[in-house]
Order: C-alpha cells, then sequence, then structure tokens
C-alpha cells in the first residue's frame, strides 16, 4: 500500500465485527464474539493528533458524542485500541472508522472472532487513503470447494455526500457461475454497506433467473466484482469457510506487472493461492514468475486471464506435474517417495509477461488445511513501491498463544540492494535491528520475530518497524504474517486460525 507525502490525511477502513455472524453464512460452527482491533502507527518524527470516528451504516458518528476519539501517537511509534470499547464504541457495533492526523501515519484492522465451542479465527487488513470511483475486488466466491468458501465485503462512502454504487459480479468462466449478476445501494458519507455473498439473494441482471443467484446452475460462483459509483470509495473483502477467514482491500487500478513477496507451497502443509484479475479490455496471455527465496527451485506458470475475468495461479502449478518442462514448479522429490511429495517452496512472485499489457491485480490466499490457518494479502504495484516500508504491528510473545510477526521484504527495483529494519522502543526496550545486504532482483529479506524482540522470557513486545533499503531510491515492498507459537494455550485454549496476514505501507 502507497502513503503519500507527509501532511494531513484521511485513513478510511471497515470494522467488519458483526457481519460473519449474519444467519446463512458458511459457518459449520456459529460466530458469536467478534472484535476487531486497531493499530495506528506515526511515520513521523513528531508527536502526532489522532482523531478516529466510528461511524455508523446511517451515517452517524457514533463515539465521542458525535466528534470521535481523540489520543496523541508518540513520534516514531504505535498504539493498539483493542477492543473498540476504548474508542467509546459500544458492543455490538457494525461500521467503519475514519481516522484523520495532523501527520501521516499507517494502520491495520485485526478482526478476530471465536466460535461457541471456543475456537479462534481471524484475519487483518490494511488502512486505505487512496480512494476511486472504480473498485475491483479479485476474488468474490459463494459455495466454492469442499469447504464452502464465500465471501462478504464492505464499500465505504468515502466523500462528503450521498452516493449510489453499482456492483457487477464476473466469473471466472462458463463453469464457475452466473453471468450478468449486479447489486446496488445508497451510502451514507463515511458509511458502509454490506454486501454478503453467502446469504444475499437481491441481485439483478443474473442470465440465469431464478437459478440461485450468482451460483447459477453449477452451484457455485469463483470470479470478480467491480465497485462504481459517482463519488470516491474505498472497499475491504472477507472470505470465510467454516473457521478459516482471509481478508484484503480492493483494487482502485491495475498494473501491466503486479509482484507477491511471499509464497508457500508443500511447506509444511501451507499452499498458495494468487486469484489474478484482467481489468483491461483485451485477454492476455500471463506468465508468473516464481523465485527462490528460502526453499525451492525458480520456476513459471503461464495462464490466459480474458477481458474483465480472473484466473488462479500458484495451487496447480505446485501441485501437478503434467504441466511440463518448462513450468517445473511441481518436480517431485527425487528419488520418488510413495507417496508422491512434492519440493518444498518459500520465496516470491511476480508477473514476468503480461502479452497485451492489460491492467493486473491479484488477491494472494495462504492456507494450511491441516492447522485451520488462512490469510490474504493484496498484490503491489512495482512502480509505487519506495525505498521504505512501515509495518504497523509487530508483535513477539503476544498473548496466552505467544504470537509473533515474521515479514517479507521483496526487492522490487532494478539492482540488489541492502535492507535495515528498526523496531519501536516498546516499556523503554528498543530491539536490535533486522537488517540483510545484496539482495538481488525478486528476491526478499525474510525475517521471523519469534524470541527476537522480547526484553526477556516474560515480556511482550508489541510496537511497530519502518523497513530502509539502500541505496537511496531503491524499490521494496512487504507483507507481515501475524502467527501463534502455541496451538494450544495454557489454559487449554485451542489457537485455530490464528495466521493473519497485512501489506507493508510505502512511504515517500
Amino acid at each position: 500500500m502507497m502513503l503519500g507525502k507527509v501532511g494531513r490525511i484521511l485513513l478510511t477502513f471497515f470494522v467488519l465485527g458483526t457481519i460473519i455472524t449474519a444467519p446463512g453464512t458458511a459457518w459449520a460452527d456459529e460466530v458469536v464474539t467478534p472484535t476487531t482491533g486497531v493499530q495506528v502507527q506515526n511515520l513521523d518524527a513528531a508527536s502526532t493528533d489522532v482523531n478516529i470516528r466510528a461511524v455508523s451504516k446511517d451515517g452517524t458518528t457514533v463515539n465521542g458524542n458525535g466528534s470521535g476519539f481523540n489520543d496523541l501517537i508518540p513520534a516514531n511509534s504505535s498504539k493498539t485500541y483493542f477492543p473498540l470499547d476504548s474508542l467509546g464504541v459500544t458492543t455490538g457495533f457494525d461500521g467503519s472508522l475514519v481516522v484523520s492526523s495532523t501527520k501521516l501515519v499507517a494502520a491495520i484492522a485485526n478482526l478476530l472472532a471465536k466460535s461457541s465451542t471456543g475456537v479462534n479465527t481471524g484475519a487483518s487488513y490494511g488502512a486505505v487513503s487512496d480512494t476511486a470511483t472504480s473498485l475491483t475486488l479479485p476474488l468474490i466466491m459463494k459455495n466454492n470447494g469442499a469447504n464452502k468458501f464465500d465471501t462478504v465485503f464492505n464499500v465505504q462512502n468515502a466523500g462528503t455526500a450521498d452516493t449510489t454504487v453499482t456492483v457487477s459480479f464476473t466469473p471466472s468462466d462458463a463453469t464457475t457461475g452466473n453471468t450478468g449478476c449486479k447489486q446496488t445501494a445508497t451510502i451514507k458519507p463515511n458509511a458502509a454497506a454490506t454486501f454478503d455473498q453467502g446469504k444475499d439473494t437481491n441481485y439483478t441482471g443474473c442470465a440465469q433467473v431464478g437459478a440461485g443467484g450468482l451460483v447459477g446452475d453449477d452451484g457455485k460462483f469463483i470470479g470478480s466484482a467491480t465497485v462504481t459509483a459517482t463519488g470516491p470509495l474505498v472497499a475491504a473483502a472477507l472470505e470465510s469457510s467454516k473457521l478459516t477467514l482471509f481478508a484484503y482491500t480492493g483494487f482502485a487500478q491495475g498494473t501491466t506487472n503486479p509482484v507477491m513477496p511471499l509464497v508457500n507451497a508443500n511447506n509444511n502443509g501451507n499452499v498458495t493461492g494468487i486469484q489474478i484479475a484482467n481489468l483491461g479490455g483485451a485477454d492476455t496471455n500471463v506468465t508468473v514468475a516464481y523465485t527462490k527465496g528460502s526453499d525451492g527451485t525458480d520456476c513459471t506458470e503461464t495462464q490466459t486471464i480474458k477481458a474483465g475475468s480472473s484466473t488462479t495461479f500458484a495451487l496447480a502449478a505446485f501441485a501437478n506435474k503434467s504441466l511440463g518442462a518448462a513450468e517445473n514448479c511441481a518436480d517431485e522429490v527425487v528419488p520418488p517417495t510413495n507417496p508422491v511429495t512434492f519440493v518444498k517452496f518459500v520465496g516470491s512472485a511476480r508477473v514476468s509477461v503480461n502479452t497485451t499489457n492489460q491492467p493486473l491485480v491479484a488477491i494472494v490466499n495462504q492456507l494450511n488445511n491441516s492447522k485451520g490457518f488462512g490469510a490474504a494479502y493484496s498484490s503491489f504495484d512495482a512502480a509505487a513501491a519506495t525505498d521504505k516500508v512501515s509495518l504497523p504491528l509487530i508483535v513477539d510473545n503476544n498473548g496466552k498463544f505467544k504470537g509473533f510477526t515474521g515479514y517479507s521484504i521483496a526487492n522490487v527495483g532494478g539492482a540488489p540492494v541492502n535492507i535495515t529494519c528498526t523496531y519501536a522502543t516498546v516499556g523503554g526496550h528498543t530491539p536490535a535491528v533486522s537488517s540483510a545486504t545484496n539482495i538481488a532482483v525478486g528476491s526478499a529479506m525474510v525475517v521471523n520475530n519469534n524470541t527476537q524482540l522480547r526484553k526477556d522470557a516474560n515480556t511482550a513486545y508489541i510496537g511497530s518497524a519502518n523497513c530502509v533499503a539502500t541505496p537511496a531510491g531503491s524499490k521494496i515492498v512487504g507483507v507481515v504474517n501475524q502467527s501463534v507459537g502455541l496451538t494450544t494455550a495454557p489454559d487449554g485454549a485451542v489457537a485455530g486460525d490464528k495466521l493473519l496476514v497485512y501489506e507493508g505501507f510505502n512511504k515517500e
């Protein structure tokens, strides 16, 4: 995500804490205690005033007697607001937040929930400062796969007047859902409207009328959505399947060569799926180049993406050897084992070929079915990258599950770079920097914060980080994984889906 020049900015994002409890969503076990936490990072060398407004769906600011919550964040530091009661928001709130500041800030939201049997789930996504009158959500699902994935998304009005939005749904191909389906809603300023593919029936224009809305006769929908309006918008989406939760933000524009800093395959049960959407008016042949990080072999995958549609990459490439010698991502372990074991891959990916130069965007899903972990992040535009990346939430030894973060900072420029990441001082303790030298183009610096940042074995670190690449003018992007150290806590609680991922913020 990109942050502009220092000055007064507006960061707008969504509190989706209650919508997953709605009847008809695809949860095998009812979610009963959803909560959202917010981390706001001050990126300036001076302290900054912040105002955080909680806005209901009717456009009313519900905290601070209508004026929001005011706070001061020290220089190069961050603050956590969890639960939202700390902002003066009452239990049951379902709406959006607007964060205003006197200096440049970044922010993320962590959505946490618990089922009626005590199993945890969670997802993370970043605040949005760039708005547009047209947005793309590359991955939309209903009743997808054995685990019955559904999506639900919020669209927020970032303007000063009411706006009417139209959502147009496009299946990936003729076998993945109904065509022509649309939805509309009128949204008050700063408020958000919810579109729930798990329960909504108010679709118009569907080619197969009466066949079940989005799913049509094939019983599922896999595709994308475009949101348009006369005023500026931002959007965020959730993907849910039983007790696995993913989140990502919508795209205002595409790039010919999106980059994905972190890809896992055959990695202790972890797999990655990349949904790439073609926003252009012509079909294009897309090659994704996978670059080895800590494990694996460089390889490529090529598919055709039709105009206005989307296609899944990575899943088949690392699990199906039939793609051919030129696409050897799924090379088996030699000598072969029984059952067959494929080579582990941990690295990064980028679109290296886009034959008709169409604008593309992508969502990256990371999933571990055996552990019930899942998380998503959005691709990056290398042209918008800078030599500075801010990470609003970095933790070590956090909570009863001893949670920690790990992150990947990828070099998306044209020459090798050196990267240094410094951490905020918390409780008088400043962790040692993380650094790497001579990182090749397309490669990444990978950092695991487990046991690295804590002051001692009994202390948690909850802070932030700033990463800088040299020489000046280099281009880097990054993603952060929030994980658990203990799958079962000392009190017997089970971690559940406690993998959360968010994108780092590029700073000029």
